[in-house]
């Protein structure tokens, strides 16, 4: 009885965590997008607990990387590098929804001219 309750205790200990990692923008999503000349490009957003990266083309290398914090469900974030990066200062800050393997992020500000071009973005999680 006493193993059937540590089991017990412990699966209702990690079911929470699981539920979170479900719910973590950590990881890759891609979105989809059409650029100014008319062509489809896959934009691949890669997330770590506190930094991010940007590959434009999904071609394996990345074209910005940042740092980014999270306040409920708005995500402020930065550049730190890259070859189509914002000065540091130039912040961006989002509205996060994911549900399931779908992340939704809604502008609320955002003062890099080429980041915040887009109202919201739906990226779906890379399988």
């Amino acid at each position: 009885m006493q193993k059937s309750f540590k089991l017990l205790l412990g699966l209702l200990f990690l079911l929470p965590l699981a539920a979170m990692s479900q719910n973590s923008m950590a990881g890759d999503w891609l979105y989809n997008y059409t650029d100014e000349d008319g062509s489809q490009i896959v934009l691949k957003m890669s997330f770590t607990d506190d930094s991010y990266s940007v590959d434009f083309g999904n071609k394996g290398s990345a074209d910005v990387k940042g740092k980014y914090t999270m306040d409920g469900n708005q995500c402020t974030l930065w550049d730190v590098e890259g070859a189509y990066s914002c000065p540091s200062e130039q912040k961006g800050v989002y509205t996060i929804e994911i549900n399931g393997d779908t992340l939704t992020a809604t502008r609320v500000k955002d003062d890099c001219p080429g980041r915040g071009n887009t109202e919201k973005m739906v990226m779906q999680r890379a399988k």
